[in-house]
């Protein structure tokens, strides 16, 4: 017993890593502040402003080009003609970006392109029997004749019950907007570059993206074992 409490003191007490960690992720964010991390609604409001090449983030559509070229670069299932190089040739001056339309958490349309593609955004809800389908069918019959990439986003990969849908993840996310961001750093509003900045971070923590938080808790673990 003697041994297993100096041990717990030895975690606690003056662990220089812990506090180190604790900094790190105390750090002043917005989202944090929000609480934002766990709210699926809340990542769609921030990723459908991303995906919208209209809006006030100046981005244009360099964020929404790379994130439909990661899922048809990575679903050969899609059924779609499209490829990465037909994505990067359009111009998106009439792109649509909808909220909840028909319980769909996030859809984007671009009537001069044919396309539409559409998201199910999935953090700690499970799907609901059915619920893919269901939207793949209203995509269908709504948008006859558009070229249609179902998307299935999650934090860990997680496959579709429905063959149709392409998935991405949150890391893959977090790889493109950490790309976007580093690049147009010189051209953003430095209000838009921090609240992007701030997102990058709270992805980071939600998938363990971040390689110094990541490569602290390994150093803690290691040392204190037991006592974890």
């Amino acid at each position: 017993m003697k041994e297993e409490i100096e041990k717990l003191q030895s975690f606690i007490a003056n662990n220089y890593d812990l506090e180190k960690l604790e900094a790190r992720l105390n750090e002043f964010n917005t989202l944090k502040v929000l609480k934002i991390a766990h709210h699926e609604i809340r990542h769609s409001n921030i990723l459908s402003w991303l995906l919208h090449s209209s809006e006030n983030h100046n981005l244009g559509d360099q964020f929404l080009k790379k994130f439909l070229s990661e899922v048809i670069l990575k679903n050969e299932n899609i059924n779609t003609k499209l490829t990465v190089f037909d994505i990067q040739m359009m111009k998106f001056a009439d792109i649509e970006v909808l909220s909840k339309w028909n319980n769909v958490d996030i859809c984007i349309i671009s009537p001069s392109n044919k396309i539409v593609a559409f998201i199910e955004n999935k953090i700690n809800a499970s799907e609901s029997k059915g619920q893919l389908k269901k939207y793949f069918e209203i995509i269908q019959s709504t948008y006859k004749g558009f070229e249609i990439i179902p998307i299935y986003l999650t934090l860990e990969n997680d496959l579709p019950s429905d063959a149709n849908y392409g998935t991405i993840s949150y890391s893959q996310v977090l790889d493109i907007l950490r790309f976007v961001n580093s690049i147009n750093r010189e051209n953003l509003n430095s209000k838009v570059y921090d609240f992007i900045n701030h997102y990058i971070e709270t992805l980071e923590v939600l998938t363990m993206g971040n390689v110094e938080i990541k490569d602290l808790c390994k150093k803690i673990y290691s040392k204190h074992k037991e006592a974890i």
